[in-house]
């Protein structure tokens, strides 16, 4: 049990910085601050998860200092994740803004009798703790009492889903967020992982709680129970690590309202100085773009033609790119490439121009660099092989003339 805790808290970690620093250093964004907070509650969560982690390999013995010190940054978790879905959904900073950091600088300050210990006070506490965590709950090193933070904790994280589930239910009712559109669709998706994930690692955490500080083993409950709940919470991590990793355009941040503009559009590079990254303006420019570049400019018959390529031709950032892919278009880029070069062939074929070329040489023409990958591709379009529909063109001719 303590083996696979302590590899599913590692692999959390692990998963968790890149992230943060995505979170941290993104230019593109419009969401500074939202992104900010994003990025503190993630690294939260790692530092409380590496608190664990250091208690399962028995390496906090070696850092006992370190045990209290990770404990402030839990308090942050809730306020900075609903101030983050807050931000991003309305662009206005919430009243009372810095109140909600309440908690955790209380919390700071009930940490002061654990630094003022000596060292050798502080590693018998952490070895106790260890040997049984069930103590964490018994020894008294704190200003505030003991069961305030077996109470404050979960009631805060359930305080702030609720919070949080009724924003959500306003954004439904609200006609000023365009849920039927695929933006906003993906953005109300990410809250709901949001919410989702958060549920599960303060369920888990609650769970957690109450078996330490009620120290139900003597009721026949073994301390492997404790472990439960942890491994619980660090799956809720993962996953919410895994959903950013598959949706890379999070970490530049989403504009669920429409600002009104009156620009004439012109090309991609005026529509990143114009409109935020993620206004559907802007992903209008961008998809115009792209097409433009495509239909008239032939774009699609290079051979090799890769996403980076493409969206460099166009001046359309990647992160825009990959969301019209996978929420527009709703293909990979090869399919939406070869989607192309299938109806440039079948144009040919449709015309007398065909002739000048055998199906190969219209398929090495178009762009395809292989006989299979045009065969495939044009039977996914159409419905048939480039011979039969040939065949079929020949027939509609013969019965004509």
């Amino acid at each position: 049990m303590d083996g696979s805790l302590t590899i599913l808290i590692f692999l959390g970690i692990l998963f968790s910085l890149p992230i943060i620093l995505r979170l941290l250093f993104c230019k593109e964004s419009e969401h500074k601050l939202a992104n900010i907070l994003l990025a503190i509650a993630f690294l939260s969560i790692v530092i409380y998860a590496l608190n664990y982690f250091l208690f399962l390999t028995g390496v906090i013995l070696d850092i006992p200092v370190y045990y209290r010190i990770a404990k402030p940054f839990y308090y942050l978790i809730p306020p900075c994740i609903y101030l983050y879905v807050i931000l991003v959904s309305s662009a206005d900073k919430p009243r009372f803004f810095w109140w909600h950091f309440l908690p955790a600088a209380l919390m700071v300050l009930d940490t002061i009798p654990w630094l003022l210990m000596g060292s050798s006070e502080r590693y018998d506490i952490v070895y106790s703790i260890l040997k049984d965590p069930a103590k964490v709950y018994e020894t008294v090193y704190n200003i505030f009492p003991v069961w305030i933070h077996a109470v404050l904790r979960p009631a805060q994280g359930v305080i702030y889903i609720c919070y949080l589930t009724i924003h959500l239910q306003k954004m439904k009712d609200d006609k000023k967020y365009k849920l039927d559109t695929a933006i906003y669709k993906s953005y109300y998706q990410w809250i709901w992982v949001l919410v989702f994930s958060k549920t599960a690692m303060y369920f888990s955490l609650t769970c957690y709680t109450l078996i330490a500080y009620l120290n139900i083993e003597q009721y026949g409950i073994t301390k492997q129970a404790i472990y439960l709940p942890a491994m619980s919470m660090c799956i809720s991590f993962i996953f919410l690590c895994s959903y950013v990793y598959t949706h890379p355009s999070l970490t530049c941040g989403y504009t669920p309202k429409v600002k009104e503009k009156s620009t004439n559009y012109f090309n991609a590079e005026t529509a990143k100085t114009i409109y935020p990254v993620f206004t559907a303006e802007a992903l209008l420019v961008y998809q115009n773009c792209i097409e433009l570049q495509l239909k008239d400019n032939y774009l699609f018959k290079q051979k090799g033609l890769t996403f980076q390529q493409l969206a460099k031709y166009c001046s359309v950032p990647k992160h825009a790119f990959s969301f019209l892919l996978s929420n527009v278009y709703g293909k990979h880029f090869n399919n939406y490439i070869n989607e192309y070069r299938v109806c440039y062939i079948i144009e040919r074929l449709n015309s007398k121009q065909w002739k000048e070329l055998t199906l190969e040489g219209l398929a090495n023409e178009a762009g395809f660099s292989s006989r299979t990958t045009f065969f495939i591709a044009f039977k996914k379009k159409t419905g048939m092989s480039p011979t039969l529909y040939l065949q079929k063109i020949n027939t509609a001719q013969l019965s004509i003339s």
